[in-house]
């Protein structure tokens, strides 16, 4: 008994609790229901063209949707897998393709879609094409493939979609490629376009008048060029096929008569005499002055004499002059430059310039102090005066004669770029002197006593120069500036040393050898006196 009443009592619990899951599998059922039913309908194509689905709601007496021909056709045109008709990429058709099929046709027409990319720059009255023939470019293909294929991607319901879809067939939907220009090949381009129609500001000027100490200045003047920022700016956002229009804007020059008139002072000055030179000698020193006048040198620019005066010849326009040759003077073409590098020497290192070859004369001339001299080879240009401007602003050079036959050299440029000094000079000292031998060289053809002098003998001296710098009158420092050493040259004479022959009479001077005879005194002829002959 007891076991069947036990029995029958978990039965009766078995049946409480199968009905109570059934009641809330039931309600669960029904909350999906309501929730699907009320997130909505429909079918919409994601951003990348992709489909996405969204339930379409159910009813419980409904298992099956029911979709009619038109939201197929809407579903049809959005989740398409091809470009609709009518669409084309920088002009080749691609309608129907794929997206991988059309990149394989814009490929294939590469170079017809290069040559196609063109921007028209307007240039006040000119036109320039630019293109791939004049910069260097990239082409986005894939982001034109993609806004092709995502064409009416959107359900606007039946009517709009069908309305989209037919205006691109009809009309046509043109989409053009997306180019990224090469910034560095761009700004290249442009520069290049300002050469040919920027009128150039133009820098103020110093120069130095012929004849004249003084230096001369022109005013600045301001250009018109393109803005080329603004161009370059332009084509780099530009689209292809479209029309930019250039910019003009005032060019400004870099350097003003005023920056001029507060950078140069005059730096140093030297002067030397030629009042007794050859007429020749004068022309050449005229000449070549004038040759050097108003040179300037830019910052590190290296000044040779040579290289200013050219070859000295008579076919360039040089007379013949007096020249120092192994001791000796030489008429040579364009003879009496020397006074021209010494002279500007002397300037160069009271200007603080740097000195890159000097070389003192074979003998001491008289218009310099021994060991202030620089000499240069009038035949061949071996032998060079050359200076370099060491200042971080132009140099300039002014050279000119006067009436009294002086010659002057005058350095303009920055001050000195220190607070130590504000002047130099040169001073010099004779280390040592040898006197002038007498060579002598005999010839037996000239009778002795003849003596004939060949060669001017010159005291050999070696000096050393210091070059000086002051401030005020008051000496700062000294330092040694060079070493001159002049030969001592002999004097060469010639002496004649033919022996004298003994003197001999002359024939009528000679004693007879005929006999004397002594006349008969008869005759009456008188006795001839005998001949005696004077020794």
């Amino acid at each position: 008994m007891n076991s069947k009443k036990k029995k029958k009592q978990q039965q009766k619990q078995l049946l409480v609790f199968g009905g109570i899951g059934a009641v809330i599998l039931v309600a669960v059922v029904v909350v999906v229901i309501f929730i699907v039913s009320s997130s909505g309908s429909g079918i919409q194509a994601s951003a990348d063209g992709t489909p996405t689905h969204t339930p379409i709601p159910m009813s419980l007496t409904t298992p099956e949707p029911n979709i009619d021909d038109d939201q197929a056709a809407v579903d049809a045109i959005i989740y398409r897998t091809t470009m609709l008709e009518g669409t084309t990429i920088e002009g080749i058709n691609v309608s129907g393709m794929t997206k991988e099929e059309a990149k394989a046709a814009l490929l294939s027409n590469e170079s017809a879609i290069l040559g196609n990319i063109s921007i028209l720059i307007n240039v006040a009255e000119t036109s320039h094409a630019l293109g791939s023939q004049n910069v260097n470019f990239s082409v986005n293909y894939d982001s034109a493939v993609n806004e092709a294929f995502n064409l009416v991607r959107t359900d606007n319901g039946i009517d709009a979609v069908k309305s989209e879809v037919e205006s691109i067939r009809v009309n046509g939907h043109a989409i053009g490629l997306d180019i990224t220009f090469d910034e560095a090949s761009v700004r290249a381009y442009v520069a290049g376009l300002a050469t040919e129609v920027d009128t150039p500001a133009i820098n103020a000027t110093v120069t130095a008048g012929s004849g004249s100490s003084a230096i001369h200045y022109t005013d600045e003047q301001p250009g018109r060029g393109i803005d080329q920022e603004a161009l370059v700016s332009a084509i780099m956002s530009a689209d292809n096929l479209s029309t930019i229009n250039a910019n003009f804007v005032e060019l400004q020059p870099s350097l003003t008569r005023t920056m001029l008139e507060e950078q140069y002072v005059l730096r140093a000055t030297f002067t030397t005499s030629y009042k007794g030179s050859s007429s020749n000698r004068k022309f050449n020193v005229n000449k070549g002055a004038e040759m050097m006048n108003g040179t300037i040198l830019k910052p590190n620019d290296v000044f040779s004499c040579n290289d200013k005066l050219g070859v000295r010849s008579i076919a360039n326009g040089w007379k013949l002059a007096g020249a120092y040759v192994q001791g000796n003077v030489d008429e040579q073409a364009g003879g009496g430059v020397c006074q021209l590098s010494s002279t500007l020497y002397n300037a160069v290192v009271m200007a603080d310039l740097e000195i890159v070859y000097r070389q003192n004369h074979s003998m001491p001339v008289s218009y310099v102090d021994k060991g202030r001299d620089a000499t240069i080879n009038s035949v061949g240009n071996i032998i060079d005066f050359k200076f370099k401007n060491n200042t971080d602003s132009d140099i300039i050079i002014i050279s000119y004669t006067t009436d009294n036959n002086k010659v002057t050299f005058e350095i303009y440029g920055v001050p000195f770029a220190n607070d130590e000094y504000d002047k130099i000079d040169i001073r010099t000292e004779r280390i040592s002197k040898t006197d002038i031998v007498e060579e002598i060289t005999e010839d037996p053809k000239q009778p002795v006593g003849y003596e004939e002098i060949t060669q001017e003998g010159t005291i050999g001296y070696v000096y050393k120069a210091y070059k000086q710098y002051y401030k005020g009158s008051k000496l700062v420092r000294e330092e040694l500036l060079n070493n001159s050493t002049y030969r001592m040259y002999p004097t060469k004479k010639i002496v004649g040393t033919m022996a004298t022959p003994e003197p001999s009479l002359p024939p009528s001077t000679q004693p007879s050898t005929e006999p004397i005879v002594t006349p008969d005194p008869s005759s009456g002829t008188p006795e001839p006196t005998p001949y005696i002959p004077d020794l």
